[in-house]
């Protein structure tokens, strides 16, 4: 659950991104806090170990195949009982991220599955780093071939990310100025591709905390939001029991068609987004699995 000392009380405001966050947790949907320094992205997302669900016994299961596989278990952790959240640093390798080896062995989106992985100051990773996750996080799998032999490993992660809105990072800022160049703008935010973009479910903003917030006391804690979470697992399990999946992240567009049935008012709704916004059917299908 998380170092006990952590927990969401800490966090003062910023109720759209928590609300996000627990959206995020409970479908397993990608989500990326954008936003200048210091006005908490991290903080957030330390914090979410301590609202991950529990594991069912199949994936206790995989993920300690995995660790096994990695060899990362032993006698005093004989299988992974809680859901993994890592960490991927800047400088690692293709094959960190991937897995790899003369004899392969899993990568961090593999050791993180069925988990979180975190990916902090997102767009100061190189372009081919951050492209590695678009076939996994599509496919929930990495495949590695050496010496004509395929090695298939499970990839089932959610991505959380947390970026500067710009290189000096006060692009929007109400207290700072931002010294950045368009030009520097649209490089920065080129690293993250279109099709990567696309396979992200929620983008928000975390801006600085007001005075109000910062010192009321009304805030949301670890515990009543992993509440919200098992409730919400639980009513997925139950819709989706038929299937081999449970959570809406994993629909496609049959699903969608059975789960995600529009009335005539909201039909026109969508048409009129789907318009407006120009959006494509992937993310069109995105609006409403995240619905």
């Amino acid at each position: 659950r998380g170092p006990v000392s952590l927990d969401f009380t800490d966090v003062k405001g910023h109720w759209a991104a928590k609300e996000a966050i627990v959206t995020a947790v409970a479908g397993g949907h990608s989500l990326l806090m954008i936003g200048p320094p210091g006005t908490g992205k991290t903080m957030l997302a330390k914090r979410i170990p301590t609202i991950l669900p529990e594991m069912t016994p199949e994936e206790q299961l995989e993920t300690s195949m995995v660790y096994s596989l990695a060899g990362l278990l032993s006698s005093d952790r004989p299988i992974i009982k809680e859901r993994p959240f890592r960490q991927l640093g800047r400088r690692a390798s293709q094959a960190a991220i991937m897995g790899g080896g003369y004899e392969p062995l899993p990568g961090e989106i593999s050791l993180v599955s069925n988990g979180i992985l975190f990916m902090d100051e997102f767009l100061e990773f190189d372009r081919g780093q951050i492209e590695l996750l678009r076939k996994p996080m599509e496919e929930r799998k990495v495949t590695i071939i050496r010496r004509s032999q395929t090695y298939t490993f499970p990839a089932g992660f959610t991505l959380i990310a947390a970026a500067n809105p710009c290189k000096c990072g006060y692009l929007g800022d109400t207290e700072h100025q931002c010294s950045c160049s368009r030009t520097e703008i649209d490089r920065y935010r080129s690293r993250l591709s279109g099709p990567l973009c696309e396979r992200i479910d929620m983008c928000i903003e975390v801006s600085r905390v007001n005075y109000k917030a910062l010192t009321g006391d009304e805030t949301a804690g670890s515990g009543e939001m992993r509440r919200r979470i098992r409730i919400a697992r639980q009513i997925q399990r139950e819709r989706f029991s038929a299937l081999d999946f449970d959570t809406n992240a994993m629909m496609d567009e049959a699903h969608i068609k059975e789960f995600c049935t529009l009335g005539k008012k909201e039909q026109n709704f969508m048409k009129s987004a789907y318009n407006r916004y120009s959006l494509s059917p992937r993310r069109y299908h995105k609006i409403l699995k995240l619905a």
